[in-house]
């Protein structure tokens, strides 16, 4: 059973890709006075192509899960988790919130034997579906312990905050090189 979505709505990943091309085409055209900005666009194409690009993929198989993540490299690792290390499965209620443009949806995932929760990239519109959707994965992998939880996972997991504070420094570096490089003018 394969599960796969896009990161982003394609129309926000054409626009956001449109409008960062378009500007970068104009600072590199515009002459040596706009080329500080060159640092910020190209990090922002680059968000742009990976909105556009990027899937997560998650596979089940009677070995166990795995989760796939790209074309582009973005520093989220695709991972394999092995049957042994799989507890059981969960479905919950996620809340958006509204101004994110996301829509609040029912979602099925796996929980670890460490306590991390691995969230399947399928939206669900009720309770049933996502409740189906676990019980399928756990079919495949010959368990059956699942339950409908709420809130938060009780153990984040680290590397997707490593990856937000990999983006927020790269994000840092890209404004700085254009304010050491306004500065230097």
């Amino acid at each position: 059973m394969t599960q796969s979505r896009r990161w982003m709505p394609l129309w926000a990943g054409l626009i956001l890709t449109a409008v960062a091309g378009a500007a970068q085409w104009l600072l590199w055209t515009g002459g040596p006075t706009l080329r500080p900005g060159v640092g910020p666009f190209t990090l922002l194409t680059y968000l742009g192509l990976v909105a556009l690009c990027n899937r997560t993929r998650m596979t089940v198989r009677p070995e166990g899960v795995e989760l796939r993540r790209g074309p582009l490299p973005t520093g989220a690792a695709s991972e394999w988790i092995p049957r042994e290390q799989i507890a059981g499965g969960y479905w919950r209620w996620n809340v958006q919130n509204p101004q994110s443009g996301d829509v609040s949806h029912w979602e099925a995932g796996i929980i670890r034997r460490d306590g991390r929760w691995l969230r399947s990239p399928a939206h669900f519109a009720t309770e049933m579906q996502a409740a189906q959707q676990t019980a399928a994965m756990l079919g495949i992998l010959g368990l059956q312990q699942m339950q409908r939880v709420e809130g938060f996972p009780p153990k984040p997991d680290r590397r997707a905050g490593l990856t937000l504070v990999f983006w927020m420094l790269l994000a840092f570096l890209a404004l700085g090189s254009a304010v050491v490089l306004e500065y230097r003018r």
